[in-house]
């Protein structure tokens, strides 16, 4: 990948594009000890959909103080800087992994918050909004740590606004985020590590049309991107700072692909299934789609055939895991290798 110093090169992507979207990580609001994306940190143990479902009282134990440190938080030079490029019409949209609302707090108009908010609970049968000071009195006056709706007759568990770990992205957003980097002709990646489908595919979208994709910040990412010329995409870290070393890693689950490779998508008849089937196929990815609903694989494939891409549709129980060999040889069978990238829709988040 090549690397441009020179602030002044990434100047000249916003003034000569039209629509430059910009995605931030969660590391933009400075040093970042609670990592939301790592299946072996606290926030994946204590923060999960099955904690809050099976151990509540100690979820909120654990969630409540944690939500009340990001709400801390005050907007940056990076959250001020994009504020201002929006106001001058050299940043069209914001797309964002952040869920302390510090880009909203700084200025930006309507961000697409992927990962939603830790700093708003609410009431998923009536709807009713609370704020953190509300929840912790709501937490300290119950009997068992756990916050209820105190609209009167419901009484209902609360819950966080934002996504727990095990738990699928709010599919509008990530549909928003889709349509906006599809519509880009210039995507900045800001501190984002990349590391989780389907937000690690968006920079893909822009590639596939051409459009520049530059990668700004420390954070480490496992991805290299690539134009469909095969020219690389361009990463950009401040001059005066040390690089860290890169160290290569395999593909795991959620990884971001890179164009070109042949892939496996599971849970591809449900909703983030199928857009990052569908996200895939726009990379430049051969991808065989699994799922037992055989009539709607068939229509997804269908349509990202008709769109110029490639798939093939293959119907089976993605809970046994004994079938995983059976993907691996008809993906071989059909695309002739791959690149041992296995995407598995249930359990992205």
């Amino acid at each position: 990948m090549a690397q441009v110093s020179d602030p002044e090169a990434l100047a000249a992507v916003f003034l000569e594009a039209e629509r430059a979207v910009v995605l931030t990580g969660l590391h933009l609001g400075g040093p970042e000890s609670l990592d939301l994306t790592h299946a072996h940190g606290e926030w994946a143990q204590r923060a999960s959909l099955e904690a809050f479902l099976t151990e509540p009282a100690r979820f909120w134990e654990y969630f409540h103080p944690t939500a009340l440190q990001i709400a801390a938080r005050r907007p940056g030079p990076a959250h001020d800087a994009l504020a201002r490029l929006e106001r001058a019409g050299l940043v069209s949209s914001l797309i964002t992994q952040a869920v302390d609302r510090l880009h909203s707090r700084a200025g930006s108009a309507d961000p697409v918050e992927v990962y939603g908010t830790v700093l708003v609970m609410r009431c998923e049968r009536c709807g009713e909004r609370y704020g953190l000071p509300e929840v912790g009195a709501l937490i300290d006056a119950s009997d068992d740590g756990v916050p209820r709706c105190t609209t009167s007759g419901c009484g209902y568990p609360l819950r966080p606004e934002g996504t727990l770990w095990g738990e699928a992205l709010p599919r509008r957003a990530v549909e928003r985020a889709w349509e906006i980097a599809a519509e880009a002709d210039a995507f900045v990646v800001l501190d984002s590590d990349l590391r989780t489908a389907p937000i690690s595919l968006l920079p893909s979208v822009p590639l596939t049309r051409g459009a520049p994709v530059v990668l700004v910040g420390e954070t480490p990412h496992p991805v290299r991107p690539v134009r469909p010329d095969g020219g690389a995409g361009t990463e950009h870290r401040h001059p005066h700072r040390r690089r860290r070393p890169h160290r290569p890693r395999p593909h795991m689950n959620g990884d971001a692909p890179l164009a070109g490779t042949a892939a496996i998508v599971t849970g591809a008849s449900a909703g983030l299934g199928e857009i990052m089937a569908h996200g895939l196929a726009a990379a430049g990815c051969a991808v065989l789609i699994a799922a037992r609903r055989a009539d709607r694989l068939r229509a997804v494939a269908a349509a990202i055939t008709d769109a110029g891409g490639r798939a093939v549709a293959h119907p089976a129980d993605i809970r046994d895991p004994h079938h995983t060999q059976d993907l691996v040889d008809a993906a071989v069978g059909a695309f002739g290798r791959l690149d041992g990238v296995v995407l598995n829709a249930a359990t992205a988040t």
